[in-house]
């Protein structure tokens, strides 16, 4: 999303814009975050994150329909808000099925392939955005990839043979705890 953001505004003659539409998609991924933590609900972490999945990539569709960047700046508070949600999730999911020795490093784990992938894909976004498909063929990449991630996500929920809610009630039965 960054690169297409980057090369739409200077497209668009509007460079120095770039910053700023960055800070709208953060902006909404911050309030997504603290609103997300407030009312997280009763859904399942592994229900819940194929969910925001789609959601996410319903929403990195609409930056496709701006044509300016006064367009844009709009079109990326939906795709924003879905980003920390779905950090949140993905990151309650990692620790609900990793050993507490290993966490740490199966965060960083997480971490770098997720870093691994963004560097890929900036790559490649910049390969199209230069090419004709121009800045609308960048956008499209994000819901290529977050599609692609979704399905694999809704159909392992499950794989475990432990769900995240059921290992949090039962480890809060043997301590006593209420859920």
């Amino acid at each position: 999303m960054q690169v297409s953001v980057s090369a739409f505004a200077a497209v668009h003659h509007a460079a120095a814009a770039a910053g700023f539409l960055y800070g709208l998609m953060s902006a909404a991924s911050l309030s997504a975050g603290l609103a997300y933590g407030r009312h997280r609900g009763h859904t399942p972490p592994e229900t819940q994150l194929p969910v925001i999945l789609i959601l996410l990539a319903c929403a990195s569709l609409v930056p496709l329909l701006a044509d300016a960047p006064w367009q844009l700046g709009p079109a990326l508070l939906l795709p924003g808000a879905g980003v920390a949600p779905c950090v949140i999730v993905s990151s309650t999911l990692v620790e609900s099925v990793m050993d507490r020795s290993v966490l740490t490093q199966a965060f960083t784990w997480t971490n770098s392939a997720s870093a691994a992938g963004i560097a890929v894909s900036a790559a490649a976004v910049g390969r199209l955005v230069d090419g004709p498909g121009g800045t609308r063929a960048g956008f499209a990449v994000p819901f290529l990839a977050l599609t692609a991630t979704a399905a694999p996500a809704w159909s392992s929920r499950h794989a475990t043979g432990i769900t995240a809610s059921e290992q949090a009630l039962s480890e809060a039965g043997s301590t006593g705890a209420a859920p």
